[in-house]
């Protein structure tokens, strides 16, 4: 996130070229994107729960706590859920699961990479999201 762009020069079967092709830096810029929304979206939902928090101890006063902590497991369960049926589709048809989601936040296409041309498939094959979808269902099943 600290760069201008991605225009990355570097030496290829002996001259200096870019790394990425335009498609792919449009897909990077596009993840870019994604993250910075998802780090969006996580501050609100701070803001929101203590919002709730204010809300619920002037509603409701000592019972806040115990209303809160309910809330809190209740929320914890449908998250759990949601991460393990999302961790069984993506066990059981990691390359399937993969489309989908790009299809839901990279409609545009730009995800769609040719593996006689594309660089970015060589240094992040699927193989590498696949261990890194695992690695987050169990940290969020660890936590």
């Amino acid at each position: 996130g600290n760069r201008e762009d991605l225009h990355v020069m570097v030496p290829i079967d002996g001259k200096v070229q870019e790394f990425y092709n335009e498609t792919e830096i449009s897909h990077m810029t596009d993840v870019r994107g994604v993250f910075l929304a998802g780090l969006r979206l996580r501050i609100l939902a701070a803001i929101g729960c203590l919002a709730i928090l204010v809300w619920s101890i002037k509603k409701h006063g000592s019972k806040a706590p115990a209303l809160l902590g309910r809330g809190y497991l209740r929320t914890c369960l449908v998250i759990l859920i949601i991460v393990i049926v999302l961790g069984i589709l993506a066990a059981t048809n990691f390359s399937r699961f993969f489309v989908i989601f790009h299809e839901i936040f990279f409609s545009q296409g730009n995800w769609m990479f040719d593996p006689a041309e594309s660089r970015m498939i060589d240094i992040m094959p699927e193989e590498f999201f696949s261990d890194i979808a695992r690695d987050w269902l169990l940290t969020w099943l660890a936590g």
